[in-house]
């Protein structure tokens, strides 16, 4: 699992493929597809159920 920190006002080109129009947005792919795409401020608890199956 790799996580990235990327600056939409540096990148649009980014900010256009994953259609972000909210600050923060997470995005998670696998292979490619996006599997699950949160808007807003995610707190920690949250984060965790959604990354752990991810990472075994």
């Amino acid at each position: 699992v790799e996580i990235k920190k990327i600056d939409v006002d540096q990148h649009m080109d980014l900010a256009e493929k994953f259609a972000i129009r909210v600050v923060p947005t997470l995005v998670i792919e696998k292979d490619g597809k996006i599997i699950q795409q949160m808007e807003g401020v995610t707190d920690a608890a949250t984060l965790e159920k959604l990354l752990k199956p991810l990472v075994g």
